[in-house]
């Protein structure tokens, strides 16, 4: 789990927006003053890929160091070693194959870090599917600026991929033109390249906007009469491209979607219902967005009038009986003794009614998980999905304000808390779902392990550790397994809030 972007707090701020629209009155979000719509002197913005669109090879590095105990900043100091004719410079002009640079960056980051350093890893990380995900507030500020007729490109230096293939994990519809180093012979910061990307795009660079994370890069652009925007964070850029554009690049309500056809509701009977609520007479229609974010019960963003709502429901088609029960989030459901007796018998109810298939490693814990039932159990309030990304942090300090998502909230065993918190312990980091911190080194990045979580909760809570921990962390693991399985079945059937049915 990359534990530092998940405490940024612009992020965690945006999350907050998100998840809680507050009922407001004579305001509508994003109500900034844009100059011009499109009209203004640029007609073109250009992309950079790799620290623009996608991570740059230096931040991947970073953790991966950390993860294989190699020097900090050993990577970055190999890619920019030689200059014009160092091994990095040359792969991206395809001067040599993708087994000479490996061969030739290994070396030198062996005589930087003076030890064995194994870049055929590092290489496969920068060029898999877990890094190579486009920044979401990327994708959105392209389909803003296609929108309004501007033309969009990307200009890397870029590399060719063992199976011949240039490495372009990018949906490419999203530009017009698009010129790759290792295609034409020629790299950032010749100004060559640069006119040949305008050249295809048809304008002059007075009409051009270049976004890249490296000075020379930009300055190369800048001599040509390229504006240039220096990408140190996503957000700033975009505000800068946003300003020299002279329209928004964003929603107005951040996370949101129009209303997936699957996941349509009637409108007309929601807005009379609303209308009779409110005792308002808008003179627009009602809108509808949905949340991208809420796997288990889709989410909306309704607006009627100055009136601005959040609205949940249970996802259509046949569901579990006890699944999905919105119900929870605005009645007290007070539990009874025995919390995680009936958690261990509801989660197993919940499995066996999903189920697809048999898994042998859920039947053995159906057969095991009720015979080694803690003794004894303390009874507090219960949050249910207690983890780090249902934390609001502090902007500026290491403090949790707030802590959100409470729907699944009882009274119960605190324990079942702490270890579900500790699940990413447990995980390794290239897990696709969920990444965790099972191959990290802990003490490195001043995490403290699991085991010293739980010591040091049950140090503030003044009460012995349990024997029963990997019971806890057994059972938080089952449940999570009986979400999922929930979800897979859901998806099955097209029921998924999210994602479109499986194919197969």
């Amino acid at each position: 789990m990359c534990l530092r972007r998940l405490l940024q707090s612009s992020q965690l701020q945006r999350a907050w927006r998100a998840a809680f629209l507050k009922h407001v009155q004579g305001r509508r979000l994003g109500a900034r003053r844009w100059t011009h719509s499109g009209g203004g002197p640029y007609r073109a913005v250009i992309f950079d890929m790799g620290g623009v669109l996608l991570p740059s090879p230096g931040s991947v590095a970073t953790e991966w160091e950390v993860q294989n105990h190699i020097p900090s900043g050993t990577i970055v100091k190999a890619l920019i070693s030689g200059g014009e004719n160092g091994p990095w410079m040359k792969f991206t002009r395809a001067e040599i194959t993708t087994e000479d640079f490996l061969q030739e960056f290994g070396r030198l980051c062996s005589e930087i870090s003076k030890t064995s350093v194994p870049v055929d890893s590092f290489f496969s990380l920068l060029t898999s599917e877990q890094v190579t995900k486009q920044f979401p507030v990327m994708t959105e500020a392209i389909t803003q600026i296609r929108a309004k007729g501007l033309q969009t490109a990307v200009l890397s230096n870029n590399f060719y991929l063992p199976n011949g293939k240039s490495f372009l994990p990018l949906d490419r519809k999203q530009f017009d033109v698009v010129v790759e180093s290792c295609l034409e012979g020629v790299c950032k910061p010749d100004p060559r390249i640069y006119k040949l990307c305008l050249e295809r795009l048809g304008r002059q660079p007075s009409e051009s906007i270049f976004l890249d994370d490296l000075g020379p890069n930009l300055k190369a652009a800048a001599s040509l009469g390229i504006h240039t925007i220096k990408v140190h964070d996503l957000e700033t850029a975009v505000k800068e491209l946003e300003t020299l554009l002279g329209f928004p690049l964003r929603m107005a309500v951040p996370n949101t979607r129009p209303v997936r056809k699957t996941m349509e509701i009637p409108k007309d009977a929601l807005e009379k219902y609303l209308k009779d609520l409110l005792g308002t007479q808008p003179t627009g229609p009602l809108e509808l967005l949905q949340f991208d974010h809420g796997q288990s019960n889709p989410t909306y963003y309704v607006k009627l009038a100055n009136h601005q709502l959040v609205l949940r429901k249970k996802p259509p088609g046949t569901l579990l009986p006890s699944a999905h029960a919105v119900e929870r989030e605005f009645s007290p459901t007070p539990g009874a003794r025995d919390y995680v007796a009936r958690q261990v018998q509801t989660w197993i109810k919940q499995y066996r009614a999903s189920e697809t298939s048999t898994i042998p490693a859920m039947e053995r814990l159906i057969e095991w998980l009720p015979l080694h039932l803690p003794r004894q159990q303390r009874t507090t309030v219960v949050h249910g999905d207690f983890r780090l990304d249902n934390l609001l942090f502090h902007p500026e300090t290491a403090e949790v304000v707030a802590v959100l998502d409470w729907e699944l909230s009882t009274l119960g065993d605190p324990l079942a808390d702490v270890a579900y918190n500790c699940l990413a312990h447990y995980l390794p980091s290239g897990f696709p779902i969920q990444p965790g911190l099972s191959d990290c080194d802990l003490t490195e990045l001043g995490i403290p392990t699991a085991e010293d979580y739980f010591r040091m909760y049950c140090l503030h809570m003044g009460i012995p550790p349990t024997e029963n921990w990997n019971f806890y962390v057994a059972f938080s693991f089952f449940r999570i397994a009986a979400i999922l399985q929930g979800v897979y079945k859901r998806s099955l059937t097209g029921n998924g809030s999210l994602r479109e049915p499986a194919s197969g």
